[in-house]
């Protein structure tokens, strides 16, 4: 299947259907060449949204019969609707949607505790059980609210009474397969993914229980909570790691080489010395590829089309064989457009210096987001290359938290060109 890629510019210049704007899809070669590019729905993936335009539902539209939804008329259902809402027909369709919570956590909130809770969520339903105070028909995927100004409004006055104030970052925890940690960590290097596996009630594969999870659910938490702060259960199959500091999964061993708990499945992994990180037990190193691949099914030409290097994120070629670092070095992965390219630097620093420790990864994965406000002294620990590590401890910035760019524009000049010819591509 070729890639996709979502291009985010802004959604009202984009088509709309009744889930609200549209899109633009592009779809691209094992190059990065554009072969096609289309609108589409961002709540239906099967095809069958009309895409026709249509007004937003007004209140007075939005009755329906309750009993069409609920399997029991008994009035204290209504205060737990989620037990009793039958999942909708397309399942890939109407994705529950959380921006202060989640349907299930949204009632348990309501009902066991006294916090205010407002659910924003593409299933509709929910307006026969909450008021306009406590629910929002609404799409995350293109910030649409179906009923328009009336509910943006409301959504706004809710944000205005949160606390802490709206000027600091609140916690936040999102709900996604693990296998999405690359992108959301190239836009938000804040969040981290937390081994915690996520079951659903309604989900044919990410429930509990589910024979077409082998290793359990592959839903994760991201946060941009400090992972030691979050103990996992250990009646659960969780343990808690020192070195780490941080809870996981049972079967995710610390690597000494690493100095992580590396998994992301759920299941074992082991160290590669060639690719320089771990992978599942089922890889092998393949000399052709350049990289750790199933052994079956495994198709050199296909591969190599499809793999992400974990230097410029390119698809097509691997590590040793990227253009982007013979040709700029590290120099290009200074650019400051967006905090994505700082995670970028953070994760080539990572790569091609495997000997960092984990307390190293830490400083300079949370320094790598859109204030970039840093100490020094923090990242006086980076393990470079030996011989240049003279040239960094002459950089004066010690003792006071300095501008990223600055730091990146002295570090480039200074210790860049010795840093790019005693990485392990330059031998």
């Amino acid at each position: 299947m070729a890639p996709i890629k979502v291009v985010l510019d802004d959604f009202s210049k984009n088509p709309s259907c009744q889930h609200g704007p549209t899109v633009l899809l592009q779809r691209t070669n094992g190059n990065g060449d554009l072969q096609d590019q289309f609108y589409a729905c961002t709540a239906s993936r099967d095809g069958k949204c009309s895409l026709e335009v249509q007004k937003p539902p007004t209140a007075e539209n939005i009755i329906s019969n309750r009993r069409t939804y609920i399997k029991s008329s008994n009035p204290v259902d209504t205060k737990e609707p989620t037990r009793h809402l039958t999942p909708l027909s397309f399942d890939d369709r109407n994705y529950q949607v959380l921006c202060i919570g989640a349907p299930r956590l949204h009632e348990h909130l309501l009902q066991k505790t006294s916090i205010d809770s407002l659910l924003l969520d593409i299933d509709d339903r929910f307006h026969d059980f909450y008021s306009n105070r406590h629910f929002i028909h609404y799409n995350m995927f293109n910030h649409f609210f179906f009923r328009g100004k009336c509910d943006e409004e409301i959504f706004e006055r809710y944000l205005k009474h949160v606390e802490p104030s709206s000027r600091q970052v609140l916690p936040t925890f999102w709900i996604f397969p693990y296998f999405m940690e690359t992108y959301i960590r190239q836009e938000m290097p804040s969040m981290e993914m937390a081994d915690y596996q996520v079951n659903y009630t309604n989900h044919e594969k990410y429930r509990e229980g589910s024979k077409a999870i082998k290793n359990g659910s592959p839903v994760r938490m991201f946060t941009n909570v400090p992972l030691g702060m979050i103990r996992l259960p250990t009646e659960e199959g969780y343990k808690y790691c020192q070195k780490c500091d941080k809870s996981g999964l049972k079967n995710n061993s610390h690597c000494s080489i690493c100095k992580a708990c590396t998994s992301k499945t759920g299941a074992p992994y082991k160290h590669c010395s060639k690719c320089h990180i771990c992978v599942k037990t089922n890889y092998v190193h393949c000399g052709k590829c350049g990289r750790c691949a199933q052994v079956e099914g495994h198709n050199c030409q296909q591969y190599k089309r499809m793999v992400s290097c974990r230097i410029c994120l390119g698809r097509g070629h691997v590590e040793k064989g990227c253009s982007f670092w013979k040709r700029y070095g590290i120099s290009r992965m200074f650019q400051p457009a967006k905090a994505g390219n700082y995670y970028r630097v953070a994760q080539s620093y990572l790569f091609v210096n495997p000997n960092s420790n984990v307390e190293v990864r830490g400083a300079i994965c949370e320094g790598m987001n859109a204030t970039c406000n840093l100490n020094l002294e923090t990242m006086q620990s980076i393990f470079f290359p030996q011989n240049c590590s003279e040239i960094f401890m002459d950089v004066k910035f010690l003792g006071k938290p300095y501008n990223c760019d600055d730091f990146f524009e002295r570090f480039d000049t200074e210790m860049g060109p010795c840093f790019v010819a005693n990485s392990i591509y330059s031998k």
